[in-house]
């Protein structure tokens, strides 16, 4: 199985549609209203932010997925539709304009946004925007990918083909990100789609499984959205065998491809977070428990004071054991190896509960790396996380300060 970053490798029964829609309420130079529709009823699947304080958008997604099958999903950059009166009015009227457009029931609509907290939305933009919208077409996907940016520099699109029985069945998602993301959620915006056949409840496990080590082992800011979302459509077009069997060699295979293409999307979103120059990727190793395991890796990509170390020519490591020592969760340093990693090399700096000296020419060539491994040996038991940060720079301070 290979994961194609960048790619439009588009699943069978699905096609896209984007506009410049002004979302913001005035002119700008982008998309920021798409859609993605499917020729047939889907199953589907979602998994949401869990801040209490959640978006108009995503009430009404779950609402939706929770009674149907679906047809089209909706997204909307430039507004959050969140911690507004009519939040979830406006969000009901979106699934209506999106059902009347290409002639489905408003349940068969689901619905993700970003964009500024506390701002009403423009509804007139809205609507004008369903006007002049174009019929969904399969070569529109990368407009949908851009319609969904923020400060994005880039769309996140992967695609993966696998081998269930006789049949190629195929994924493919767009995602977007760059600040409040934090674990506990499914972290920024993911439209996914595949051409399986499987059963809806083993495509929502799926999912939900391969989200707590992806998507949810991401941190860039510790800061939790109001409208993370992601949702995935399966148009059962591929002809395999249902999957209908959670101990089933077909469910495995799915699983299995559906979580490294969540990994994929999940590295392209925490390496594109607001200014950073690196991504980072804690790979920890030997923890008694996979939940601990889990919550030190992040631990380790959270820390702000590490992120800042990594964002300017410091090699300081000794902030590693101390943000995964505040986690509670006890360990022996003593038996503790951490080793960082880079483009081009690697190199040891602390083994056994000794620190070892640095050279300042690997730290020259660390800091000039747009990727970062710390990866850490514990001998706690068999358990092993990852997971997924970003460096810390000026620039973020800057655009948090001037959003919207």
């Amino acid at each position: 199985m290979k994961i194609e970053s960048g790619t439009y490798l588009i699943p069978k029964g699905f096609r896209a549609t984007a506009v410049q829609a002004d979302i913001k309420g005035k002119p700008s130079n982008k998309e920021d209203l798409m859609m993605i529709v499917a020729d047939r009823d889907c199953m589907a699947a979602g998994v949401f932010t869990k801040n209490s304080a959640k978006s108009g958008a995503v009430l009404i997604s779950q609402a939706h997925l929770s009674s149907c099958t679906i047809r089209g999903m909706v997204g909307i950059s430039g507004n959050a539709n969140a911690c507004v009166p009519n939040a979830l009015s406006d969000a009901e009227e979106i699934t209506v304009l999106a059902g009347d457009f290409i002639g489905v029931p408003k349940e068969q609509i689901l619905l993700a946004m970003t964009g500024k907290i506390g701002v009403p939305m423009q509804m007139e933009a809205v609507k004008r925007g369903f006007q002049k919208m174009s019929p969904p077409t399969t070569d529109q996907f990368e407009s949908a990918a851009r319609a969904i940016m923020t400060s994005d520099t880039f769309p996140k699109v992967a695609s993966t083909t696998i081998q269930i029985g006789r049949s190629k069945v195929n994924i493919m998602g767009i995602s977007k990100g760059n600040g409040m993301i934090h674990p506990n959620m499914a972290t920024t915006l993911s439209f996914v789609m595949t051409d399986a056949r499987i059963q809806k409840e083993l495509l929502q496990r799926a999912l939900s499984d391969a989200t707590l080590d992806t998507f949810n082992m991401i941190d860039v800011d510790s800061d939790m959205s109001t409208n993370d979302t992601i949702l995935v459509l399966a148009s059962g077009e591929a002809g395999n065998e249902e999957i209908a069997d959670l101990s089933s060699e077909s469910y495995i295979l799915f699983f299995d491809a559906l979580r490294e293409f969540l990994r994929d999307l999940a590295k392209q979103v925490a390496g594109d977070a607001e200014g950073s120059k690196k991504l980072l990727i804690c790979n920890l190793k030997g923890a008694g428990t996979k939940e601990e395991a889990r919550a030190l890796a992040r631990s380790v990509v959270s820390s702000i004071r590490f992120k800042a170390s990594m964002g300017g020519r410091c090699n300081y490591w000794g902030r590693i054991p101390a943000s995964m020592g505040a986690t509670g969760i006890p360990f022996d340093l003593d038996q503790m190896d951490i080793h960082i990693r880079y483009e081009g090399g690697c190199f040891p700096v602390f083994l056994r509960g000794a620190a070892l000296e640095i050279q300042d020419e690997l730290t020259d060539q660390m800091t000039e790396s747009s990727q970062i491994t710390i990866s850490i040996q514990l001998q706690e038991g068999q358990q092993e996380a990852e997971a997924y940060g970003c460096d810390l720079q000026p620039i973020y301070v800057e655009n948090t300060a001037n959003y919207g």
